[in-house]
């Protein structure tokens, strides 16, 4: 009888402590999918942040090229203008002289 209960509660030891380890493992496996899920999320915020970020980096961007394009081109239409005006003037200037001199 003795020796029935030594085989008991070894049997009873032992089944615990395989299902303490199976729980260990298993808790484990929970514990790190939620983990890998709460820094996949926060990967992903920051992802999306970024991502914000760039669009906005990308739009100033857009609107400081449009700004220079833009002034580029009042700078040629009114480089343009002058020299127009200087070749009228100088044409002016020819005219008066060949009335001048005749």
């Amino acid at each position: 009888m003795n020796a029935l209960l030594l085989w008991v509660g070894q049997t009873l030891a032992s089944s615990a402590i395989a299902i303490i380890a199976f729980i260990a493992v298993r808790s484990t496996g929970i514990g790190e999918r939620f983990l890998n899920h709460h820094l996949e999320r926060k990967i992903a915020d920051l992802k999306h942040s970024h991502e914000q970020k760039i669009e906005a980096l990308r739009a100033d961007l857009a609107h400081v090229q449009d700004r220079g394009r833009r002034a580029n081109e009042l700078e040629f239409d009114a480089a343009s203008k002058l020299w127009h005006a200087f070749v009228d003037a100088a044409h002016s200037l020819f005219a008066v002289q060949v009335y001048v001199s005749s």
